[in-house]
């Protein structure tokens, strides 16, 4: 069993443009949306409107044993169903968007909202900026639906749990919607922490 793990963590993960493994979450997305579609409710709308500050994420999580591939047991599932699992994304941010836009959205019934991180030093000059917007915008001609973004280091946002009385001014994008950072529980707050931070566009 033990080697078993061991190779499914070494295995390919979605969000780094390898068509296998694109192309497999393309296939699993197609197939829950057709069988999805077969019953009148997939998911309560209560659960997924509890709390305004929690996402579908966090209910259907929370009733997974978690996958072979690491992820344990009642932790959040990928965020909107077709972002890369946190910290799992590192081929960068071009690759990312290409793993996405290779997905059929069509069959995205919960939406497609993409959330990225991005270090603040990624976007400190005209030329990075311009190179910011070239990405967005060959997202969004290749397939891309709505993505958004934060532009905050890490450092940043753990300082700000240690010190929220330093940061009540911080917004931060959640799911599709912003928020005060020390506002938030916790476990949204470590989320947005443990997204792959970029360092370059």
């Amino acid at each position: 069993m033990t080697d078993c793990f061991l190779l499914l963590q070494k295995a390919p993960k979605f969000g780094n443009d390898e068509d296998y493994v694109d192309t497999i979450m393309n296939e699993v997305i197609s197939q829950a949306s057709d069988e999805g579609a077969k019953y009148r409710r997939f998911w309560r709308r209560a659960d997924h409107h509890r709390d305004r500050r929690r996402s579908a994420r966090y209910p259907r999580g929370s009733i997974d044993r978690g996958p072979a591939d690491g992820r344990k047991a009642r932790e959040p599932i990928a965020e909107s169903g077709i972002c890369a699992y946190q910290g799992r994304d590192r081929s960068g941010p071009t690759a990312c968007m290409r793993s996405i836009t290779k997905i059929d959205h069509l069959k995205l019934t919960s939406g497609d909202v993409v959330n990225m991180k991005f270090s603040p030093d990624a976007l400190k000059d005209e030329s990075k900026i311009r190179r910011f917007a070239s990405l967005i915008r060959t997202y969004c001609e290749t397939g891309g639906g709505l993505v958004q973004f934060n532009i905050v280091d890490g450092g940043t946002l753990r300082d700000a749990q240690k010190h929220p009385e330093r940061y009540r001014d911080l917004l931060v994008r959640v799911a599709t919607y912003s928020a005060y950072f020390v506002e938030l529980p916790k476990e949204i707050q470590d989320n947005i922490i443990g997204r792959t931070e970029f360092q370059e566009v």
